[in-house]
Parts: C-alpha cells; structure tokens; sequence
C-alpha cells in the first residue's frame, strides 16, 4: 500500500515529504512511519504530521513526532 506524508509548517500549512509503500493491502501506519524514515539521513523533525494512503481510504489520519523522533497516531 502507498502512503502520502506531509509534516505541518509554523505558518499552519502543510509540506509534502513524500510517499512510502508497505507490502500488502493493510492499512500499516507503523509500518508506513518505518519506510518513510529509510529515506532520510536522520530522525523524522518533531512536529504534527497527516498521511493517508490514495489507495485505500484517502482520509488524513494525524500524528504527532516527538523530541526522540518516535511517531504516534493520533486518530485511528
């Protein structure tokens, strides 16, 4: 499965990071969270976050990086 990931700006307005794949058809936030972080040189930056996966259900889900770089969801 795709998931699209954006990270919230200071100014309230959201950045795209980029998309990350899952293997299957399960709707795998974690799974989605590691994929997206194998693509960059350090730690997810703290902040709120939404992704969704086009695929399947394209409702935002939200989450949230903390100081240590581990995600949460939000929402579920």
């Amino acid at each position: 499965m795709i998931f699209e990931f954006q990270r919230e700006l200071e100014n309230g307005e959201w950045e795209a990071l980029g998309l990350a794949r899952t293997s299957g058809d399960e709707f795998d936030v974690g799974a989605a969270v590691r994929a997206l972080q194998a693509t960059w040189s350090s730690s997810l930056p703290q902040g709120a976050y939404r992704t969704r996966s086009p695929e399947g259900e394209s409702r935002w889900r939200y989450g949230r990086v903390d100081r240590s770089g581990n995600f949460a969801l939000l929402d579920d």
